[in-house]
């Protein structure tokens, strides 16, 4: 007798990449917001699909250079006799952190919440330049006197 076996080739991938996640996401077991993250060249982006949640109500802190992101979509209360047919909405606590890169500046992050999106823009750091110094070069005749 022979057995079909399905394959995920992704599974294994997918087991991995959790193992990159910051620990507190590892050991969470609240449910995870989706995130975009990008630069733009001037300034790094987290943006975060946070639907139902008002500003007031979403925690943002930042802390050794990691980003969290928290808050909590309420359960909606719905008659004793209601019947769902499909439930795909995830409701609680909910706890998202990303490790920011060194090159932002984290003092000048600036939060805006619109159409239920949290948008933390970082400005990079300036570059400290080195000074250029110009060093006379003397002879050892002007040096002695």
């Amino acid at each position: 007798m022979k057995t079909i076996v399905r394959l995920d080739p992704f599974q294994e991938l997918r087991r991995i990449s959790q193992l990159w996640e910051e620990p507190s996401l590892a050991a969470n077991t609240t449910q995870l917001i989706p995130l975009d993250v990008f630069d733009d060249g001037e300034s790094f982006f987290v943006r975060a699909s946070v639907p139902g949640i008002e500003p007031s109500e979403l925690e943002v802190t930042i802390e050794k250079d990691i980003l969290t992101l928290r808050g909590e979509h309420k359960t909606v209360n719905t008659a004793e006799n209601t019947k769902f047919y499909r439930q795909e909405v995830s409701y609680g606590a909910f706890t998202r952190s990303i490790r920011l890169p060194d090159t932002v500046d984290t003092e000048q992050a600036v939060a805006t919440h619109e159409n239920g999106v949290v948008t933390v823009r970082f400005p990079h750091r300036e570059e400290v330049k080195p000074k250029a110094l110009t060093i006379q070069v003397k002879t050892n005749e002007t040096t002695n006197n």
